[in-house]
């Protein structure tokens, strides 16, 4: 019984700093919804964690009916999208899923919402963003320095969905990090996040990697604009993946050797020479994924 009413009093207090939020939205403009988005998962991260996905799904229900007393059309799509995102991140700390796990969802759900939001909602309240580009191109390609450009019109094309999934990922790794501080201080369990040096790329994910980055560099030479905007978007999210996983093995030798100052000439040659510091992340990324440069670097920094 004392649970049940704690349960009860706890998910009152959660809704309430859910109403509070949509107030606060109100008063200032919209702006929460537009800038501050990552703030409304939290509430419904830490109820489900506590009490479980179902009563979860409780507090996402009255969530979305205070929405609608307190919040507008766009409104209730931010509130949507949100909590959804909570119950998912709260669902794979209580099923003890990996943080890759969490965070890797956590993105999809995001850019999925975020997509939503740019493309469709965006043409149900008449702005068609696609049409908007188009002009912008139209009035640039008469610029006869850009006209030049190779490929110039789906590099302009391909800016919105690689600002969006960056985006994506951004609001993902803020929400992350305000649910751990918050459940360290509430003394609630969580995964806590791997030495970046730990992480190595799996062989399925490298794969697929691998097969993007060819599939990308193919799709850019081809005549179809539509083709050469998935193709950029495909080159430039598989070698920022590699390159990544490449710096984490170069972490996993200055740790091992005890030689930090390697992590250092690394970042520098990234930021002076990156035209072909890149390609060596990238070989790094996928060399780490497919063999064991691991091991054999445990052998030789005994």
């Amino acid at each position: 019984m004392k649970k049940q009413v704690r349960n009860i009093t706890e998910g009152s207090v959660m809704l309430g700093i859910i109403g509070i939020l949509l107030f606060l939205n109100l008063q200032f403009g919209l702006l929460l919804q537009s800038y501050f988005v990552f703030v409304f998962p939290i509430p419904i991260i830490i109820y489900t964690i506590r009490y479980g996905f179902k009563n979860g799904i409780i507090l996402f229900t009255a969530a979305i009916i205070l929405t609608l007393m307190l919040g507008q059309f766009t409104t209730l799509f931010y509130t949507i999208t949100g909590l959804i995102l909570g119950l998912v991140y709260g669902y794979g700390i209580l099923k003890n899923r990996t943080n890759d796990w969490i965070i890797t969802t956590s993105i999809i759900v995001n850019s999925v919402s975020i997509f939503l939001e740019t493309y469709v909602l965006a043409k149900l309240f008449g702005y068609d963003i696609v049409s908007e580009i188009n002009l912008i191109v139209s009035e640039l390609f008469k610029i006869p320095e850009f006209a030049a450009i190779l490929n110039g019109e789906a590099l302009i094309l391909s800016l919105i969905p690689l600002l969006l999934i960056t985006m994506s990922i951004i609001q993902t790794l803020i929400i992350h990090m305000i649910s751990i501080v918050l459940l360290r201080r509430l003394k609630i369990s969580y995964r806590k996040a791997r030495p970046i040096e730990s992480l190595r790329l799996p062989i399925w994910a490298g794969v697929i990697v691998t097969i993007a980055l060819f599939v990308g560099k193919y799709l850019i030479t081809t005549t179809t604009v539509s083709y050469q905007v998935i193709g950029i978007n495909f080159a430039v999210f598989s070698q920022m993946i590699a390159m990544f996983y490449g710096f984490c093995l170069i972490k996993f030798y200055a740790k091992r050797s005890g030689n930090k100052s390697v992590t250092t000439f690394a970042l520098l040659g990234f930021l002076f020479l990156p035209s072909y510091v890149i390609y060596a992340f990238i070989g790094l990324g996928l060399l780490d994924c497919f063999t064991d440069i691991r091991k054999r670097i445990e052998l030789i920094t005994l």
